[in-house]
């Protein structure tokens, strides 16, 4: 369950990036 979280967290953090 950790590594799903992680990676959502990794994912949404690495999209809000290329947004800005």
């Amino acid at each position: 369950m950790g590594f799903w979280l992680s990676y959502c967290f990794w994912y949404i953090s690495r999209g809000f990036v290329k947004i800005r």
